[in-house]
């Protein structure tokens, strides 16, 4: 494959096979296996956790807060037209197509597409791009995949980017804007939704600092708007702000969504763990070799070799 040059043309990348790689979906894995292949390979190895809100709620500087450093550009435009799944690997982009085809570049290249996609309002990259995996060597959750997903307003589509990503997501961060009030109907539909897809939820009212006198109401509000719809989410719910100001004032909230993100982590068995070989593989070699559970290991890596046939590193 030829090497992306310095000036980087993400349109004319997406539409050169000299940058693009193959990227096929094995045609024996079932039809169910089929639709989350992609996400199983590139980045399906860790439990999913979906940061999910409406437009401009704050998601991609709460992650950034979240990893201790900026991982993902923001500003007040509309910066996530794509959902970006963030992992812990060694420093990579990479863009999967929806023609069958992958993109890898340097992490470096992400300023660059993130200002391309918004100085660029007349072209869809939707229309080749499906998600994008930043893989980064600091990213400080090890056993966890984080997923940036698109603001949503007014039931659009990336209201529908949300619900696909939430399909595939073992756990939820709900994010909603504290200074325009509580949880909108549409945040309850989706949470709703992401309650009826088994995903954990965790609530967050950000931007408490524009409303700090009236955090507790906020948030008993929106604790009486999720008892009213019969969305049960136990204790999972806090306030948050990125203003440096109240860091001391929130530093008990960060560590009850750090505790969640926790037990996320830990998940023996997730969401994508049923289609990826690549788990099962790792499960059985675990067994095998670590944990001297010799009569367990085969069962796994019959598992793996039966989601890729072809792989001879499974068979082996």
């Amino acid at each position: 494959m030829q090497t992306v040059n310095r000036g980087l043309d993400l349109l004319k990348v997406l539409n050169d096979d000299r940058y693009l790689e193959p990227f096929k979906v094995p045609k024996e894995i079932t039809e169910d296996a089929k639709k989350v292949y992609s996400y199983t390979k590139l980045c399906g190895k860790n439990p999913y956790l979906s940061i999910i809100g409406s437009f401009s709620v704050g998601k991609s500087s709460f992650l950034n807060t979240l990893s201790g450093k900026e991982i993902v550009p923001y500003d007040t435009s509309k910066t996530t037209s794509v959902s970006m799944l963030i992992a812990k690997d060694d420093d990579r982009i990479i863009i999967n197509t929806f023609f069958s085809k992958i993109v890898n570049l340097k992490i470096d290249y992400l300023d660059s597409i993130i200002d391309q996609v918004r100085h660029n309002p007349d072209i869809d990259y939707r229309r080749y791009i499906e998600f994008i995996v930043l893989n980064y060597k600091g990213f400080p959750y090890e056993n966890t995949t984080f997923v940036d997903t698109p603001g949503y307003s007014g039931g659009d589509k990336d209201y529908e980017i949300s619900k696909s990503m939430i399909n595939i997501s073992d756990a939820v961060i709900f994010l909603f804007d504290a200074s325009k009030g509580s949880l909108t109907n549409e945040d309850l539909d989706i949470l709703e939704y992401a309650k009826s897809q088994k995903a954990d939820i965790f609530v967050v009212a950000n931007k408490i600092d524009k409303v700090w006198e009236n955090r507790q109401e906020i948030l008993n509000l929106a604790k009486k708007s999720l008892k009213d719809r019969n969305i049960d989410i136990g204790r999972n719910i806090c306030y948050f702000s990125n203003d440096s100001d109240y860091e001391k004032q929130i530093k008990l909230e960060f560590q009850l969504i750090k505790s969640f993100i926790t037990k996320v982590s830990q998940k023996e068995y997730f969401k994508l763990a049923e289609w990826s070989a690549e788990y099962w593989y790792n499960k059985g070699d675990d067994a095998l070799f670590r944990l001297s559970r010799y009569d367990e290991a085969p069962q796994y890596f019959d598992k793996a070799t039966k989601l890729e046939k072809n792989n001879a590193w499974h068979w082996n």
